[in-house]
């Protein structure tokens, strides 16, 4: 099948698949029941353990050294007390989100690789917000990291050619996002964007997804976009997965006024003794 040649033809197929992901019903029905009754324990973990799957990614976040737990969590509902009323509908939207897109495995791309790296992303852009005084961002900030780059998915499922074709293509001086855009006509980024916007989700989520190689683009919701983008960049460093559509990605110069900082330096400061922080974390509970 050849490359499509415009973005206009890409949107034109996404449009007229029929089986465009929708939001799983377990998301709908397990945050009803957190906001009603958010001391039922047994009820919600009831309703989220008809999705195996789900169960055992809360349990990752949970037992994820970025989630800072000093025991082991075995059991979900040892995970819903722990984390909160609050917490817990963060975690449930972003694994119910990032869950939606399923598709047998495919050549050159690893399912638990981009999961771990989309969780890495979510949590310490969770933790750059309230390190950045910024803590009523941190619970968007959990989300839109583990969303990012879901558009990655959306290439894997629909356009399979489209993507081995940018594999075999990558090398050194060929950055991911820019062959996507090449052969494409559109990145990661924007597919993203567009299946959140199918989904009628806030415009700071579908921000956080279609700007977080290029913050300053974002219209409403830049210094979130821009923690998600450093989020990203940290876990990249961190090399705790092999996600290749991040590789040479470098971090925005323009960041540092927009999160606060008073030059570039302050900011490359900052991230070296955040990198180091997260690398002893990661050391130390493994």
């Amino acid at each position: 099948m050849p490359a499509p040649q415009n973005n206009l033809e890409v949107y034109s197929r996404l449009d007229k698949i029929k089986n465009l992901p929708a939001i799983p019903e377990i998301m709908f029905d397990a945050i009803s029941v957190l906001k009603s009754e958010p001391g039922n324990v047994i009820k919600i973990a009831e309703i989220i353990g008809q999705d195996q799957g789900m169960v055992t990614r809360i349990l990752s976040v949970a037992n994820s050294p970025l989630y800072g737990m000093l025991r082991k969590v075995t059991t979900l509902e040892f995970a819903i007390m722990i984390m909160g009323s609050r917490e817990l509908e963060n975690v449930i939207t972003a694994i119910s989100l990032s869950n939606a897109i399923r598709f047998a495995p495919v050549a050159n791309f690893n399912d638990q690789d981009y999961w771990k790296h989309s969780m890495t992303v979510g949590l310490t852009a969770k933790d750059l917000a309230r390190r950045l005084a910024m803590p009523e961002i941190a619970g968007d900030a959990f989300i839109g990291g583990m969303l990012h780059d879901i558009g990655v998915q959306l290439i894997v499922k629909y356009f399979p050619d489209e993507y081995q074709q940018i594999f075999s293509t990558l090398n050194e001086s060929n950055k991911f996002i820019d062959l996507e855009t090449s052969i494409m006509g559109l990145s990661h980024q924007e597919l993203g964007a567009y299946l959140l916007k199918k989904w009628d989700l806030p415009i700071s989520l579908v921000e956080c997804v279609q700007f977080h190689h290029n913050p300053l683009d974002s219209a409403e919701n830049k210094i979130l976009v821009a923690i998600v983008q450093l989020a990203d960049f940290v876990t990249n460093q961190l090399k705790t997965s092999n996600n290749i559509w991040d590789e040479g990605v470098v971090l925005d110069h323009s960041l540092s006024k927009l999160l606060g900082f008073e030059s570039y330096d302050e900011l490359i400061k900052f991230y070296t003794e955040y990198s180091e922080l997260m690398t002893d974390v990661v050391t130390s509970k493994n």
